[in-house]
């Protein structure tokens, strides 16, 4: 194999795994973001006292909804739909 040759193969593999990261974290980021928006319905469903033990806002016997965490929560999905939608967009 020639010089010229071995650049060009070094050259497209580079190409490749530069659009795989590319995609993998526009993947990520959906997933993510389906992930954070189930959270949010989760903290606007259940009250304090009834939300899971490891799930931050969790206050045993206290009735109401953590509407700022399920908004922050909101947010942060949107947040990383919007990511994966510039970084998927055409170029």
């Amino acid at each position: 194999m020639t010089r010229k040759e071995l650049s060009r193969i070094i050259k497209r593999c580079n190409y490749l795994n530069k659009n795989m990261s590319k995609k993998s974290l526009g993947i990520c980021a959906i997933i993510l973001g389906c992930i954070f928006i189930i959270i949010a319905i989760y903290y606007w469903i259940t009250p304090a006292g009834s939300l899971a033990s490891f799930i931050p806002g969790f206050e045993p016997g206290v009735g109401t909804v953590h509407f700022k965490h399920g908004l922050a929560s909101f947010i942060l999905g949107l947040a990383l739909f919007t990511y994966a939608w510039f970084k998927g967009g055409k170029k």
